[in-house]
């Protein structure tokens, strides 16, 4: 009997946070349920010029790598199929339809070492900057291989202006 009421008071705010955080997803997908869809792949695309699987760990607000987009199902981690065509990045998502990040939404690429629930060692993730619709974002991925180079380059031959993109990005001063 005298643990039944810490027992209770422990179970009781451990249901309140439970009850919290919902809560807070349930608003993040509201605020951001204004985002644009993301374009889905095409019956006929050409053949991939780059193809991997790799994790992606989050989708945020472009240059805010605490942001999570949870809108569209972007805001789980999962494995996924990468592959870079002419007509952009696609994005397979296992058991959603695939997405297609269209070159002309491309805005960049580069390199990170942290976001939202991931750090690793310098340089370890590929950060694939992209518009959804008017909104600019991130999507944080991380390669098997961890040699995405030619990963980088794929992407960038297709990226509009990609003399203007930068060479590498880092979210170490974010």
């Amino acid at each position: 009997m005298e643990r039944l009421l810490p027992a209770a008071i422990t179970i009781g705010l451990m249901a309140a946070m439970l009850l919290l955080a919902w809560l807070g997803w349930r608003a993040r997908r509201r605020r951001q349920s204004s985002f644009a869809p993301p374009h889905r792949v095409p019956e006929m695309l050409s053949a991939p010029a780059y193809l991997t699987e790799a994790i992606a760990h989050a989708t945020t607000l472009a240059g805010q790598p605490l942001e999570r987009v949870s809108a569209h199902g972007l805001g789980f981690r999962s494995r996924i199929k990468l592959g870079v065509h002419d007509e952009g990045v696609v994005l397979a998502i296992p058991g959603d339809e695939p997405i297609l990040v269209p070159a002309a939404d491309l805005i960049g690429i580069g390199r990170g070492t942290w976001t939202i629930d991931k750090a690793v060692e310098p340089d370890g993730l590929t950060v694939l900057s992209w518009r959804l619709g008017d909104t600019e974002v991130d999507t944080w991925l991380r390669l098997p291989a961890r040699d995405d180079r030619e990963l980088i380059d794929a992407v960038r031959a297709r990226i509009p202006n990609a003399s203007s993109t930068p060479d590498e990005r880092s979210t170490d001063d974010a």
